[in-house]
């Protein structure tokens, strides 16, 4: 299957909305086969945590991360974009919905990556971003 990139949508913008200041929290539908989320630009929010929710299937949820604003323009210059990395120090791929991961990194971009999933994959991907 082709890749495609998948739209990043905001679901929070914390403001007045009862909502905790100084958050946001940023969702990837739809993520199947070797998809990638399109771009989030979150440099002002430096705590970061990872989840992903639905079917996996065998499939494993990386996030990759950069400072160079070229990848929005390129998205396929995969040289450019390293893996984020867990507190832990080791790179994040979960593989059950259960797992979440807090980012170590602050890149200026960050994006979800699926690869090697079933048929079956069905991802959400979420990320919540606390300004620090």
């Amino acid at each position: 299957m082709a890749t495609e990139y998948r739209d990043a949508q905001t679901l929070d913008w914390s403001s007045d909305n009862g909502t905790v200041r100084g958050t946001k929290v940023i969702s990837w539908a739809g993520l199947d086969g070797d998809d990638k989320g399109e771009w989030a630009e979150v440099g002002d929010y430096s705590d970061r945590t990872v989840q992903g929710v639905g079917t996996f299937d065998s499939a494993s949820l990386a996030w990759e991360g950069s400072n160079d604003p070229r990848c929005i323009t390129d998205p396929t210059n995969a040289s450019a974009f390293p893996l984020v990395n867990a507190s832990g120090g080791a790179a994040i791929a979960l593989t059950a919905a259960t797992q979440g991961n807090q980012v170590l990194q602050n890149p200026r971009f960050v994006r979800p990556s699926n690869s090697g999933g079933g048929g079956s994959t069905s991802l959400t991907a979420y990320m919540f971003c606390k300004k620090g």
